[in-house]
C-alpha cells in the first residue's frame, strides 16, 4: 500500500478513536485498517471466505469496534494489539454468521475501502499448504510488520534526500532477493564499493529499528519487544 511511510504509532491512533469528532475518529479507523487488514484477510480466506466476504467482514469489525468504541479498550487491557485484533475478528466472525444479514456501515463513518484484488494478489502468493488460518494469520501479520518497517525507512529516506540510496540498495533487506551488485550499484549512486558498503549497513541498521518500532507500536505496556519480534520471526520461518 502507498503512503508517506511515516507509520504513526498505533496505540496513539487508536485513542483517536474516541475523539469526539466523526472525521477524526474515522480517519484513525482508515489508519488502523490499512496497516493491518490484510492478515485478518488471510485469516478469513483461510477459513474458507471468498475474497469479497473477507473484505466485507474486515471492514465491518473496524466499523463495529468504531460504533462501540471497541477499540479504547485496547490500550487499557495491554497485551499485544495482533493478539487483541485477532480475537475481536473470530467474535465478529462468529456474530456475523448467527446474525446473517448486511454490516452495519456507521452513521456518517467513512469506512476504509479494502482493495480484494490486491488482496486476492498477495493471498495467491501465500503457500498453499492447508495452512491452519491461526498460522497464515500470524504469518502474514508478521510479513506485514516488515513490511510497515520497509515504508516508514523508505519515508525516512525520501524526506532526507536519499531516496536514490534507498531505491538501489532496498532489495538487499529482502530474505529472497540474490547478491547485491554493489558494482553497479556504485555507478548508479557514484559511489566507490567502500562508500557503498557503508550505506548498506547503515541501511540495514536503519531497518532493524524500524522493525523493532513497528513491533513497540503494537504493544501495551509491560510487553516485550524482543519477545515478540521473535514470536513474528518464528511465524516466517514456518512459512518459508
Amino acid at each position: 500500500m502507498s503512503g508517506s511511510g511515516f507509520h504513526t504509532t498505533h496505540w496513539s491512533v487508536i485513542q483517536r478513536t474516541t475523539a469526539s469528532d466523526a472525521e477524526v475518529r474515522g480517519e484513525a479507523l482508515r489508519e488502523l485498517c490499512e496497516a493491518y487488514w490484510y492478515p485478518l484477510y488471510a485469516y478469513l480466506r483461510r477459513r474458507g471466505r471468498d475474497g469479497d466476504r473477507a473484505a466485507d467482514m474486515v471492514q465491518g469489525l473496524f466499523v463495529k469496534l468504531l460504533e462501540k468504541e471497541g477499540l479504547s479498550r485496547v490500550s487499557e487491557e495491554g497485551g499485544t494489539f495482533r493478539q487483541w485484533l485477532i480475537t475481536c475478528l473470530r467474535n465478529h466472525e462468529r456474530d456475523v454468521l448467527e446474525h446473517e444479514g448486511a454490516l452495519r456501515r456507521g452513521g456518517g463513518v467513512q469506512t476504509f475501502s479494502i482493495d480484494v484484488e490486491e488482496g486476492e494478489r498477495r493471498y495467491g502468493a501465500e503457500p498453499s499448504d492447508g495452512t491452519d488460518p491461526e498460522v497464515a494469520f500470524e504469518r502474514a501479520w508478521a510479513r506485514q510488520v516488515l513490511d510497515n518497517a520497509l515504508e516508514t525507512l523508505n519515508g525516512e529516506y525520501q524526506a532526507g534526500g536519499r531516496g536514490p540510496v534507498f531505491d538501489q540498495l532496498q532489495g538487499a533487506l529482502k530474505a529472497d532477493h540474490g547478491e547485491l551488485d554493489r558494482e553497479q550499484v556504485g555507478k548508479a549512486l557514484g559511489l566507490n564499493p567502500v562508500a557503498v558498503r557503508v550505506a548498506l549497513h547503515r541501511l540495514r541498521e536503519r531497518y532493524r529499528s524500524a522493525i523493532l518500532g513497528e513491533v513497540r507500536s503494537t504493544l501495551g505496556d509491560g510487553v516485550d519487544p524482543g519477545e515478540e519480534l521473535r514470536s513474528l520471526l518464528l511465524a516466517l520461518e514456518g512459512g518459508s
